[in-house]
């Protein structure tokens, strides 16, 4: 499983082709808690010819506690691998200010990966 989706490097190059894939899985179900990294390539072919990452191109998400089992118990009951949970917790997270407000003035937030195209 990987996600394509466009990113823009410190430089300003954009990578409309980005190529996402998890990178480092953490997983501690005593402690309840789960971390995931993602990097992004210039693009599949670039990952799979063994090239490194683009530099930059990391995003991390982590959950705990009653989060932790929510979406454990959630993912579970469909799959045992921890690949589609660390996904499902990329997506779902909304970790990009979208530059908008709510009408109470709490900034708009989406998830890095909205519109990404997922590849299986």
């Amino acid at each position: 499983m990987a996600k394509i989706k466009s990113f823009t490097d410190a430089s300003g190059v954009e990578h409309d082709q980005a190529y996402w894939r998890i990178s480092n899985v953490f997983v501690d179900t005593a402690s309840k808690r789960a971390a995931f990294t993602f990097v992004g390539y210039a693009d599949q072919d670039k990952r799979n010819a063994g090239k490194q990452p683009i530099p930059g191109a990391t995003k991390s998400y982590s959950v705990s506690g009653a989060d932790f089992d929510s979406l454990y118990a959630q993912e579970i009951a469909k799959t045992l691998n921890m690949m589609q949970i660390g996904y499902k917790l990329a997506t779902d997270t909304k970790d990009v200010v979208t530059g908008y407000n709510e009408a109470d003035g709490t900034p708009i937030k989406v998830s890095f990966f909205d519109g990404a195209e997922d590849l299986v």
